[in-house]
């Protein structure tokens, strides 16, 4: 298996251009990956559901953010719309949304 390349940067990119997934799990090996690489790996993982429910989590490795935000804490519309959250001390919720559900809160990319 080849090594991921986490350090490729794209020049330039716009905050329209879609985040490269593997790249935020460090496995994106494509030389020419035309995504974004540019956001530090925190901002875009979204949250561990079982650490945000349970407060634990026994998956081994796992790759969520084991965080506790309000449980009536909103979506963050950053992470919701750009798919990343720069803001360290953020107390909204980083999860993954899918077209459906963003059509229904109204939520617009």
């Amino acid at each position: 298996m080849r090594e991921a390349t986490c350090s490729l940067v794209r020049v330039n990119p716009k905050d329209t251009d879609p985040i490269c997934k593997s790249f935020l799990r460090g496995e994106c090996v494509n030389e020419h990956c035309k995504k974004r690489h540019d956001i530090p790996r925190y901002a875009g993982t979204p949250i561990c559901s079982f650490f945000q429910r349970g407060g634990m989590c026994t998956r081994d490795n796992c790759p969520f953010l084991h965080i506790k935000v309000p449980s009536r804490s909103e979506l963050c519309p950053n992470f919701t719309q750009r798919g990343y959250c720069e803001d360290k001390n953020c107390i909204l919720k980083h999860y993954m949304v899918s077209s459906r559900i963003k059509e229904s809160n109204k939520i617009h990319t």
